[in-house]
């Protein structure tokens, strides 16, 4: 009798684990309950490394180096100034609306700082104002320039490319 009533308890505890769920209830994760949801506010985020700068001589406080750039174009409604304090980089952005036009960089060093990695159909070498800048882009435009001028490197990079004219003039403009 002992041996069939643990039989009978195996089997009774088979058939409870192998039963399976109805088939109208959902399968797949089951939805997180509001309360475990974190608000975008409470997410950890990467902090931005920029400071946003009123002025090119508040950037040059924080820099530690002048930076002149060209004038923003007509078309150009609004002007950022940032500085990468660690790295010691200055940044000035002009826009048109959301759009990018111009991104222009200096920082401390003789690295490639544009930031722009694309593999453009071009790229040469072009002397402006006695100095060598790398000129890439695709076509007749023009995309990125970067050069190295004394304890310093720059870029000027141009998401829809300008000519080779107009960046060679934007080069110059820039200490």
């Amino acid at each position: 009798m002992l041996v069939f009533t643990l039989a009978a308890a195996l089997v009774l505890t088979l058939a409870a684990c192998g039963e399976k769920a109805p088939a109208s209830e959902p399968s797949g994760p089951s939805p997180v309950p509001e309360s475990s949801q974190v608000s975008e506010e409470e997410s950890n985020q990467i902090p931005d490394p920029f400071s946003e700068c009123e002025s090119l001589e508040e950037a040059k406080a924080l820099a530690g180096f002048e930076f002149a750039v060209f004038e923003a174009p007509e078309e150009c409604d609004r002007r950022v100034i940032r500085v990468l304090e660690g790295q010691q980089m200055t940044e000035v952005i002009d826009y048109d609306g959301e759009d990018e036009v111009f991104r222009t960089r200096k920082a401390k060093g003789s690295d490639e700082i544009s930031g722009d990695y694309t593999p453009y159909e071009t790229e040469n070498r072009a002397e402006v104002g006695g100095i060598s800048v790398t000129m890439k882009g695709s076509g007749e435009l023009v995309h990125v320039a970067a050069w190295t001028q004394g304890d310093y490197t720059y870029s000027v990079s141009s998401e829809s490319g300008v000519s080779q004219e107009t960046m060679q003039e934007l080069v110059q403009s820039v200490k």
